[in-house]
C-alpha cells in the first residue's frame, strides 16, 4: 500500500511540474475586453402608449402581433430580457455592422453590414422593415437584429 501511495505521489509530481504556463497575447488589453461586452445596438422604441424609449442591446427580436403593433424583445435569453409592444423601432449600429434576419423559420433572409433599420407595423401578420444602406424594404412576420462585428 505504501508503494502505491509513493507511486501516485510521484506521478502527480511529474504531471504538475511538466505543465507549462499559457502564453498570454500582450496585445490583449482592457479596451479590447470591454468592447466585447458593450451593447452595440442603439434602439429607439415608440411604444403603443406613445412613449419613446432608448435602449442599448446586443440583440433584439421582433414579432408581429396585430394591426398597428408588434413586440420587441431586448436581449432575449438573458436575465435582463425585456419586452415592449411598439408601433415603430429604429435600430442603428455606429460602425455599420448590423445583421438583420427576416422570416425566421420560413425561408430566412439575412442582410449584413447595415447601419440602420426601421421596423414599423404593417398588418396582423407582418412588419415593414426598411434597411439602409441600400434602401431595402421588405416585410416579415418575425425578425432578429444583432451585431455581426467580430474582434
Amino acid at each position: 500500500m505504501l508503494k502505491i501511495a509513493k507511486f501516485a505521489t510521484l506521478i502527480l509530481l511529474v504531471v504538475f511540474t511538466s505543465c507549462a504556463k499559457e502564453n498570454v497575447d500582450p496585445r490583449m488589453d482592457n479596451t479590447m475586453a470591454s468592447s466585447r461586452t458593450a451593447k452595440a445596438l442603439k434602439l429607439e422604441i415608440l411604444t403603443t402608449e406613445g412613449v419613446t424609449i432608448f435602449k442599448n442591446a446586443d440583440k433584439a427580436v421582433f414579432n408581429s402581433v396585430s394591426d398597428g403593433t408588434f413586440t420587441v424583445v431586448i436581449d432575449p435569453s438573458t436575465a435582463s430580457a425585456i419586452t415592449y409592444t411598439a408601433t415603430q423601432v429604429n435600430v442603428t449600429h455606429e460602425t455599420g455592422h448590423l445583421r438583420i434576419i427576416t422570416n425566421l423559420g420560413f425561408a430566412p433572409v439575412t442582410y449584413t453590414d447595415k447601419y440602420m433599420t426601421t421596423i414599423t407595423s404593417n398588418t396582423t401578420s407582418t412588419v415593414k422593415v426598411a434597411i439602409n444602406p441600400g434602401s431595402i424594404v421588405t416585410y416579415a412576420g418575425s425578425l432578429v437584429v444583432e451585431e455581426n462585428d467580430s474582434l
